[in-house]
């Protein structure tokens, strides 16, 4: 061996996979620590070695440095060479008070490894936890304090969990310490390797860890963290600069985890870069609103990629002082499998900001909502893998074009950057700069219905106008109920279709503000049950008008929480709306510029006729008016005064196409000339 290196060997290590050689191998490692000049590099030859313990690198009683390195090798029957730890309830390789601890080349194979391989792709629900959970597992294996990992740094930091792993046999030379309270550790590596088959791939500081606990600067590089429960677990709150970089976490529950161990309450600061996620659940369940104030953005993706990815996942952060994660440069394929419901929303940040920059995201059931504030910038989404939208029809195609296969949180918004580009299964739709940066056009022509309606506004372009090169967004619904004070009838559900029927109490206030049933709702609309996530679309709705409110049936489409069992011929629902709790939200689906360039507004006080134009800094061209009788007009154009409302309810009665005239049915409140409210297209 080189005088640099110590062999495992050499302290009686056999590599059989019969004998115990937790022994051996702890003895090269306390060599290496304790004697004064002995190396610091410690090399496990290409065999399997058997562990009955854990294997500690530093006790925690001192800081230390040391290199621990497997060599790699295929054994008979194409068996990895390296650690295989008989246990299942404490980590297989311990480093605790480490100071430029590097782990290189070390193959770690865990009891649930078979479970795993052989159940690839066939779990029912990849979101079922205890599916995970082979027969070699026990409950105390996922404990959030003492989980079953194959690394773990500071396993034994901060007071006694209520359940603690197992008694450490300390060597006699330390004199019976204490088990808990050790020394923290700080620029750790773990490079070129494998870990399969645990709760926990790499557990960071599991334990009860108080505030600004070190556990930071920690590198994961070029590795491969498949089979597993959850892939990373980082839960204190300190972690700064902990990095992964190239590296695989592929068949997990979830890859990245600072929630369920450890405190929970990370403030995470780190970067993911060039990682692929491979047929996981879901890549993040994360935690940045700890005690540790932090940057905009603490947690980012740079080029990374997800294949058979179920959903992002959730981000939880503190409003005060943490965005969300970032994605830069990143590609999302989502799949629904088995006898999965699609995702109520691919990604969950309550508070925050996400930033998703020249990002691809494909697959899924051709809907894509985020329970987040979103900024997009560059982003395309395309080749879903079934559209629940019935595209047939003309509520299919309004309700499609509405949410563009895209959808943020009501109550936060998407914010989308002028030049982004959206290729929407070949329906698509371009920002394109005619006037610089700060100036974009939006064609609705361009795919106009047959009967010239018009392509309905997407949700997220409430307005265009000049002086913004980023379009905020963020809309109220048309229309809110709440179903605690007044009940909503859902029956008939067959597949993804249920029928909800409307309190006629409700209706009634309604009409009393001039607002009528029939003009209310209509094919194409959305809906959205606050509480329960849940999203549907009006395929038909059947409304009498009375004095009293009249009555409302709507036949809606759900299109989220969803799975089809053929590719898109049929679908099927998890569990409907419910009728009796949250909110129900209602949004318009056929609001439309009149022309297919933003266009200008110009009204007398008092008068009921309307002229319509194009702005002159767009087009020299007046292009095709797509205003018709019985459209209606929105109340309050972009540049009216706060609260204030051009027109009460009203409809358009008649259009003069040669002059641009509409008639409506109500007077403007003033004189008005500037950007053009959008219209409501009139019920069929």
């Amino acid at each position: 061996m080189p005088g640099d290196t110590l062999s495992v060997a050499q302290f009686g290590a056999v590599g059989d996979d019969v004998h115990d050689d937790a022994p051996a191998i702890q003895a090269a490692i306390d060599y290496a620590l304790y004697v004064d000049g002995a190396p610091k590099r410690v090399l496990l030859s290409a065999l399997r070695y058997r562990l009955d313990d854990t294997v500690h690198a530093g006790y925690g009683d001192r800081f230390v440095t040391l290199e621990i390195i497997g060599e790699p090798g295929l054994l008979a029957h194409d068996a990895y060479s390296g650690l295989y730890p008989s246990f299942n309830d404490r980590p297989c390789l311990n480093v605790q008070g480490g100071r430029s601890v590097r782990l290189r080349g070390l193959c770690i194979i865990g009891v649930n490894r078979d479970h795993l391989k052989s159940r690839y792709d066939h779990f029912d629900d990849r979101g079922a936890r205890a599916l995970w959970m082979g027969p070699k597992l026990k409950q105390v294996s996922d404990s959030r304090n003492a989980p079953y990992a194959g690394i773990a740094i500071d396993a034994y930091a901060g007071p006694p969990p209520q359940k603690a792993y197992p008694p450490v046999k300390y060597p006699g030379f330390l004199h019976s310490p204490k088990q808990y309270e050790k020394n923290f550790s700080s620029d750790t590596i773990v490079e070129n390797c494998r870990i399969e088959g645990f709760c926990v791939a790499l557990a960071v500081q599991p334990g009860n860890v108080p505030d600004a606990s070190n556990g930071d600067f920690v590198t994961v590089r070029d590795c491969d963290f498949s089979f597993n429960l959850v892939g990373i677990a980082d839960g204190h709150t300190d972690s700064r600069c902990n990095n992964v970089e190239n590296s695989r976490l592929h068949f997990n529950h979830t890859a990245f985890d600072t929630v369920s161990y450890g405190p929970g309450a990370g403030s995470y600061i780190g970067r993911f870069s060039g990682c692929s996620f491979d047929n996981v659940w879901r890549i993040l369940n994360i935690n940045l609103g700890g005690s540790q104030t932090q940057g905009p953005y603490p947690l980012k993706f740079d080029g990374c990629y997800g294949e058979s990815v179920y959903h992002l996942g959730t981000a939880y952060t503190s409003g005060s002082h943490a965005p969300g994660p970032s994605f830069d440069g990143c590609k999302f394929e989502f799949s629904i499998k088995n006898k999965e419901y699609s995702p109520n929303a691919l990604l969950y940040c309550a508070t925050g900001e996400v930033l998703f920059r020249n990002c691809v995201f494909q697959g899924g059931n051709g809907f894509a909502r985020f329970d987040a504030a979103v900024r997009l910038d560059g982003i395309t989404f395309s080749h879903p893998q079934a559209v629940v939208f019935d595209v047939r029809t003309l509520a299919g195609r309004r309700a499609d074009a509405f949410t563009t296969e895209i959808w943020a949180s009501s109550a936060r918004g998407v914010r989308i950057a002028p030049i982004a580009f959206f290729d929407f299964s070949g329906r698509n739709i371009e920002f394109a700069s005619t006037a610089g940066l700060d100036s974009a056009a939006f064609d609705i022509n361009r795919e106009a219905d047959a009967n010239s309606q018009g392509r309905p506004l997407p949700w997220w372009v409430d307005y265009l106008f000049d002086g913004l090169s980023v379009f905020p967004t963020g809309r109220t619904p048309n229309l809110i109920l709440d179903r605690a004070q007044q009940a909503v009838g859902v029956s008939g559900s067959t597949g993804a279709d249920y029928e909800l029927r409307l309190p006629s109490a409700w209706l009634s206030v309604l009409a009393a503000k001039g607002l009528q049933a029939d003009a209310l709702f209509d094919a194409g609309d959305i809906v959205v049950d606050e509480d329960g996530g849940l999203i549907a679309y009006i395929v038909q709705a059947e409304t009498t008008s009375a004095p009293g409110g009249g009555d409302v049936r709507l036949s809606v489409r759900q299109i989220n929480a969803v799975r089809t069992p053929d590719y898109g011929k049929t679908w099927q629902v998890e569990h409907p709306m419910r009728g009796d709790k949250g909110r129900l939200l209602f949004f318009n689906a056929r609001r439309f510029y009149p022309f297919a360039l933003r266009a200008t507004i110009e009204t007398k006080k008092d008068s009921n006729e309307a002229r319509l134009g194009a702005r002159e800094d767009l087009s020299g061209e007046t292009p095709f008016l797509l205003v018709e009788a019985g459209d209606a007009v929105l109340a309050k154009p972009f540049g009216a005064a706060p609260n204030e409302r051009l027109f009460a309810p009203g409809k358009v009665v008649r259009v003069d196409r040669d002059s641009h005239i509409v008639k409506l049915d109500t007077a403007a409140s003033r004189e008005f000339w500037g950007d053009c409210p959008v219209f409501i297209k009139g019920r069929v």
